[in-house]
């Protein structure tokens, strides 16, 4: 008898203390905005003023305020649909494969070629132990490029398959 009422007093204690830190509506709302707002300003700093350009070289005149902030605007718009299309995604192991497909596949194949023909390409060209070098290189690019490709269209795809069910063990 003493163990239920010990198990009763601490669930009751557990949801009081629950009810008592329990967060608002406007917490949510406040939390998505911070958490959003410094890869918006990113987006915006750097969107913003190469879009204006372009604008003013296809209108040959300069751009009035009124074309920075609709294109703001739009930006903001396209982010927060965003927001939306992967608040759909079923399951959080979806989320997680296309991010690691995507940022892994590139952090290990894509990059590093990249920063060694930037760093040492010149160099390379010079002697035939380099452009075979520059040849594995361009190898490991090309492969690294494919990978990342198939992992992130496959994991695209996935969002799209009903889920299945693991089969039981009849």
């Amino acid at each position: 008898k003493l163990l239920p009422s010990m198990f009763r007093t601490t669930f009751e204690h557990v949801l009081s203390e629950k009810s008592r830190n329990a967060s608002s509506p406007n917490d949510a709302l406040t939390t998505v905005t911070t958490t959003m707002a410094p890869g918006r300003e990113i987006l915006e700093n750097t969107l913003v003023p190469v879009l204006s350009r372009t604008v003013q070289r296809i209108q040959g005149r300069s751009v009035p305020g009124d074309w920075e902030v609709a294109i703001s605007s739009t930006l903001r718009v396209v982010l927060v649909f965003v927001t939306l299309g992967i608040a759909q995604i079923k399951t959080f192991g979806q989320i997680t494969n296309l991010v690691g497909g995507f940022s892994l596949a590139s952090l290990a194949f894509i990059v590093p070629p990249l920063l060694y023909i930037k760093l040492y390409g010149t160099q390379l060209r010079m002697t035939t132990q380099g452009r075979i070098a520059l040849f594995c290189t361009l190898f490991i690019l090309v492969f690294g490029i494919a990978s990342t490709s198939l992992t992130t269209y496959e994991s695209i795809r996935e969002f799209f398959d009903p889920i299945q069910e693991p089969s039981s063990c009849s």
